[in-house]
């Protein structure tokens, strides 16, 4: 089976339940990834790909404040 996934405005979710639901279970499946699931699986990929190529990585407090001053230096 090949894998797509879709993002799709709650709005036009039942139509597609719908229109899902015609095909059968051999043909379709349809999953829900949770948030929980697909943070996890970005964290996995982003740590690997740390484990290829490592850099620094900054501190919360440094973090903050290169954004503060990225803030201050793009107010206007």
């Amino acid at each position: 089976m090949k894998t797509i996934t879709l993002h799709y405005k709650e709005s036009i979710a039942e139509k597609l339940k719908n229109f899902f639901d015609t095909f059968s279970k051999e043909d379709l499946e349809v999953e829900e990834i949770s948030t929980f699931e697909k943070i996890k699986s970005e964290l996995q990929r982003d740590y690997e790909l740390y484990k290829q190529n490592p850099t620094d990585v900054l501190t919360v407090n440094e973090a903050e404040a290169e954004m503060d001053l990225f803030i201050k230096k793009n107010e206007n």
